[in-house]
């Protein structure tokens, strides 16, 4: 990831990177789109992501709410 990351910030290009773990889309990803049974469940930075009620709920199953 750390070649991967290089590359795309230093020829200033765009990558599309399929990742299920988290600890690594977090560190790595300025943007995320999180998708939940082929629909866009949120967009955003890794703090929106980390904070969103649907993705705690459906992707990394906990409810801060319940």
């Amino acid at each position: 990831m750390d070649i991967i990351t290089h590359v795309v910030r230093s020829e200033r290009i765009t990558a599309v990177i399929i990742e299920h773990d988290m600890d690594v889309v977090f560190t790595y990803c300025p943007r995320i789109v999180a998708m939940h049974q082929g629909a866009i469940l949120a967009d955003g930075t890794p703090d929106e992501i980390r904070n969103n009620e649907q993705v705690t709920a459906n992707m990394l199953g906990t409810d801060r709410h319940a």
